[in-house]
């Protein structure tokens, strides 16, 4: 049997722009700070913000 919890994860195809985002906005908060050097718990921070402002965008791109 195979159960879908087995399944692999299908990969994000927004986790590059993802990225991009929350690095320009940790830049923005954090000028000189090396983005590498932080924690990921730091950087999920910053993901998660980078993954609702896309969300926003999708939506108000959906309705017009």
């Amino acid at each position: 049997r195979v159960y879908l919890l087995d399944a692999p994860t299908p990969p994000d195809p927004d986790a590059e722009l993802v990225e991009k985002m929350a690095r320009a906005n940790f830049e923005l908060a954090w000028p000189g700070c090396d983005w590498a050097t932080w924690a990921d718990h730091t950087k999920d921070r910053y993901r998660t913000r980078a993954s609702a402002v896309l969300a926003v965008v999708r939506e108000h791109e959906a309705t017009r």
